[in-house]
């Protein structure tokens, strides 16, 4: 499913628009299925100010990261420099982050600190793999693994499954695509 931007207008100005458009995003989400992926294109926005982004992106990533649309994914295309500038200091502000296609089809993520990042990378590059193999991998605690692969899972980066642990008990088992 996608969203185009541009049909709110080139220039989205106002913390009232951002608001506007954030309840139309939220609402098709809503009408999502659990396996959808909504794409919102910014190809043919010229300006996201400030307030217009936190209001919109801000918000709705903050929702997303706190569960309130569980298993539903949103993805921003064709970021450029300047609107990228401008969301990266909303969501570090939030404390928040969001997946974004490049030019080359590759998600990475808009916002996230870098050892997120690193953490999102394993991730696809191990394909499956548990929280003590991240642990392992970065000489991490569980507890921070763990935590680093919840923000993952909460945005739909990761899905994950539950399983019989090794040395017993339970354990999730997480996937990652590219």
């Amino acid at each position: 499913m996608r969203f185009a931007l541009k049909s709110s207008g080139q220039v989205i100005a106002s913390r009232d628009t951002g608001r506007e458009i954030r309840e139309k995003i939220e609402h098709l989400i809503e009408q999502m299925s659990a396996t959808d992926t909504l794409y919102v294109d910014l190809e043919g926005v010229v300006a996201v100010s400030p307030s217009a982004a936190d209001e919109l992106f801000g918000r709705l990533f903050s929702e997303l990261a706190s569960g309130q649309f569980r298993a539903r994914r949103v993805i921003l295309e064709h970021v450029d420099a300047d609107a990228e500038e401008i969301l990266s200091g909303v969501f570090k502000r939030r404390e928040v982050f969001a997946p974004a296609l490049d030019e080359h089809n590759r998600l990475r993520l808009i916002g996230a600190p870098e050892y997120l990042e690193k953490t999102y990378e394993a991730a696809v590059a191990l394909k499956e793999f548990t929280t003590s193999d991240i642990a392992e991998q970065f000489h991490l605690t569980l507890p921070a693994a763990n935590n680093r692969l919840m923000r993952l899972w909460r945005t739909n980066l990761v899905a994950r499954k539950e399983s019989s642990a090794r040395r017993g008990g339970r354990e999730y088992v997480y996937s990652a695509g590219a």
